[in-house]
């Protein structure tokens, strides 16, 4: 995330006791996160390829990552992943851990 955009700013003064080294490497915790996907005011401060990928990243969270997964749930994190790399994001290795392990997601829903 551009660190001097508006997406990055509006995260600094809705979690003011949180650190600048947590806000920078995008340290959230899961009830942070759902804050956020919560507040329209958030969605506002994104445009273009951002809002496509904080979309895509909304998708995973509510019909994968939750209780219920959804039956497209593997297009979902494809999804998700080709839009983080066509922003240029460097994703973290639990994401790349999870695109890699698709097939035993499968293997659990189905039996």
């Amino acid at each position: 995330m551009n660190q001097d955009g508006a997406a990055f700013q509006y995260i600094c003064n809705k979690f003011p006791v949180l650190s600048q080294e947590k806000l920078k490497e995008g340290m959230l915790v899961g009830a942070q996160i759902n804050k956020l996907l919560k507040d329209e005011d958030f969605d506002h401060t994104f445009s273009g390829t951002e809002n496509v990928v904080l979309n895509a990243f909304r998708d995973v969270a509510h019909n994968f990552l939750g209780n219920a997964k959804a039956p497209n749930y593997i297009e979902l994190v494809e999804h998700m992943t080709d839009s983080y790399k066509n922003m240029g994001c460097n994703m973290s290795l639990k994401i790349h851990f999870l695109h890699t392990h698709l097939s035993f997601f499968l293997q659990t829903v189905v039996t």
